[in-house]
């Protein structure tokens, strides 16, 4: 177990914490302040803060004991964002909170019927989200900022590795520094890593940590946390999780800039510091490889780091709300994100995989698929000139291992999937199944439209072979003179180019949608090149005289 005095024990020490991140002490004590609540003619009992933090990591632990199930529909409405909705049906939390609320509320006369919790709602990556809106039981509610949530992320830690039986070591500032990478936000690191103005990317980080960090930081100790550090942190998160570059789990460099903003360390204690960090992680993962390791502990161990990593480039939304306790409820959350059209996985045949994804278009996305006892996702494409190809519609878990599809019936494969050209969905319920899944669905045109635009394509050329065709059998060949006396005329010129040129201006401007444009902007390609030599051909033909259009 834990050797040091626990974090949470004292309330002065956690106000103190929470005081640094944001919170305001005054606000907390009143609310906290029971007789302030009767005086406000609150209905609900009040919680202190350790009682809070308690209830909603007891949430975090065990999703599945109060969440019934999970409806997620994900549509593509446009070439850049996704509309997606997400519906969580939750059991009576009396139900699966019913010995902590017992404890906390023995000698009191009866049950409170509602309470005013901490409410973990979904994890949300941390791109923009634009229409964001959540509700709990038909109200909506404002979820706590990122940076006090990652406070609270930076405490489960704590508590999964009081409940793995992991030392943690006697230093606040690591607490500190938990929390600055769980909230970190990668906008800056991302701008920075796609300027112009950085001209080598090995140098990229250093720059961000002297532009955003406003201190100098030696060069030696830098290079050593650069090769060192930060490749072990790598190896471990690669375990379980895809590695990307904005992640500050994978990097923890990247949350300096917080930390020095809430204490003051000199080089050798950052370096000590990112140095007990990894190995608090590293006995954490070697405990989940220990087969002699206790199941609970290891189980717990486990979940540790697979929460680390995963708060690294997720957030977990949390809302300060009153829920109902004796009675079903549900949970809806709306927004509008980023459609991730490039491959998270890197290395290998990147080349490749980048060209196949320029030609065919495929959407990724990460979601969450073990929270609830059940789990139901929808994919749908709202355009009717663009579809999906079933036979490339793929599943993969957190380390881009494909997952086998429901009709194999062997490993993790879902109970139901379903793969037409109008929709993906998928639906699981078993305990086994991977927490978090990425879901591939490759796009194309609808058949009647790529038949069309192949048409015109084939056409095209096919103009080009008459014009180059009709010249030589008239007398000119490449080598040889011209014979002056048979020329394509205007009338020719018109038959052939007339048709061809209206069909490939019709199909190139009739798309109304950004993501049709998207999905055949490669035939688009193709077709524009077609009709843009058929018309050169032409002009040259004309130019050097084998065309008179007065004729």
């Amino acid at each position: 177990m834990i050797q040091q005095e626990n974090p949470m024990s004292s309330s002065r020490e956690s106000f103190g914490r929470f005081k640094q991140f944001g919170f305001d002490e005054e606000k907390m004590r009143q609310v906290n302040d029971p007789e302030i609540g009767h005086q406000a003619d609150v209905e609900f009992p009040i919680l202190s803060d350790n009682q809070l933090k308690q209830l909603t990591f007891e949430l975090l632990d065990d999703p599945l004991s109060w969440r019934v199930r999970a409806v997620e529909e994900i549509q593509l409405t446009r070439a850049q964002w996704a509309e997606r909705s997400r519906v969580i049906e939750i059991s009576p939390l009396g139900e699966a909170l019913q010995g902590s609320i017992n404890s906390m509320f023995d000698g009191t006369e009866g049950e409170p019927k509602s309470l005013d919790l901490i409410l973990p709602i979904s994890e949300f990556p941390k791109t923009p989200l634009l229409d964001f809106i959540m509700t709990v039981d038909g109200e909506a509610v404002q979820r706590i900022p990122r940076k006090k949530g990652s406070v609270i992320q930076a405490e489960y830690i704590y508590h999964l590795a009081r409940r793995a039986g992991v030392t943690v070591p006697s230093d606040e500032n690591l607490y500190i520094l938990l929390a600055c990478i769980f909230g970190f936000r990668p906008g800056a690191w991302e701008r920075m890593i796609k300027g112009r103005k950085v001209i080598c990317r090995s140098r990229a980080l250093r720059l961000f940590l002297r532009r955003c960090a406003n201190r100098a930081i030696e060069l030696e100790k830098y290079k050593h946390w650069k090769k060192v550090l930060v490749p072990k942190f790598e190896n471990l998160v690669r375990k379980h999780v895809v590695l990307t570059r904005s992640s500050a789990a994978q990097n923890p460099l990247l949350a300096l800039p917080s930390l020095f903003r809430r204490v003051t360390l000199d080089d050798d204690e950052v370096g000590q510091l990112l140095d007990k960090l990894y190995n608090f992680l590293d006995d954490s993962e070697k405990k989940f490889r220990d087969p002699d390791a206790d199941p609970h502990e290891r189980e717990c161990a486990g979940w540790l780091v697979s929460t680390y990593c995963a708060y690294g480039r997720r957030w977990e939304a949390m809302a300060r709300c009153t829920v109902p306790l004796d009675r079903p409820f549900t949970i809806t959350v709306r927004d509008r994100r980023m459609i991730r059209f490039d491959s998270p996985k890197k290395g290998g045949l990147r080349f490749f995989t980048f060209i196949l994804d320029r030609v065919f278009s495929t959407t990724r996305h990460y979601v969450s698929s073990a929270d609830a006892q059940s789990n139901h996702l929808h994919i749908v494409a709202p355009d009717s000139s663009v579809e999906f190809v079933p036979r490339s519609c793929k599943a993969r878990d957190e380390v881009w291992k494909k997952l086998p599809c429901s009709p194999s019936g062997v490993g993790q494969a879902p109970e139901d999937e379903q793969k037409t050209v109008e929709h993906y969905s998928r639906y699981d319920s078993r305990s086994d199944r991977p927490f978090r899944i990425w879901v591939q669905c490759r796009l194309r045109q609808s058949l009647l439209r790529w038949c069309m635009t192949w048409g015109v394509i084939l056409a095209t050329v096919s103009a080009i072979f008459l014009i180059v065709r009709f010249n030589e059998t008239c007398g000119y060949s490449w080598l040889c003179a011209y014979d002056a006396s048979d020329k394509m005329n205007g009338g020719d010129v018109v038959a052939i180019l007339l048709p061809v040129t209206f069909a490939a201006s019709l199909l190139l401007a009739r798309d109304v949608t950004t993501l049709g444009v998207r999905v055949k902007r490669a035939v688009h390609l193709l077709l524009m090149f077609v009709f843009a030599a058929l018309w050169g051909i032409t002009v040259y033909f004309y130019v050097v005289g084998h065309i008179c259009i007065g004729s």
